[in-house]
């Protein structure tokens, strides 16, 4: 899988998670030459080109169970919940210019001092 699958995972279970971290490290790939990214973090899972423009896409897709309150008969039931993450890096003259999130999962912990 790839490495940003990795991190997102690694991420996701990580207490005190927020946006704005994640906004932190994702903002850190502007500029950033498009080689040292799939470098880094490997072939997109999706990628496209545009008129002068390509897009890369990275896709974070898991399950977590969690049990839920007793019910019936003293039993407990499991809920499932799907969780992901997209992340699209757009690159332009061979350096990321912009990306965008969208999932229920794009979070990052906050660093500790």
């Amino acid at each position: 899988m790839k490495c940003i699958v990795l991190i997102l995972v690694t991420l996701s279970i990580t207490a005190c998670a927020t946006t704005n971290y994640f906004n932190h490290n994702m903002n850190r790939w502007i500029g950033v030459n498009e080689q040292k990214v799939l470098s880094e973090l490997g072939m997109p899972d999706q990628s496209y080109q545009g008129d002068g423009f390509k897009v890369l896409k990275y896709m974070y897709r898991g399950n977590t169970t969690v049990m839920g309150a007793q019910g019936v008969a003293g039993m407990y039931h499991l809920t499932k919940n799907q969780e992901w993450c997209d992340v699209t890096l757009t690159v332009r003259s061979g350096v990321v210019e912009r990306w965008m999130a969208d999932g229920n999962d794009c979070y990052a912990p906050n660093p500790k001092y």
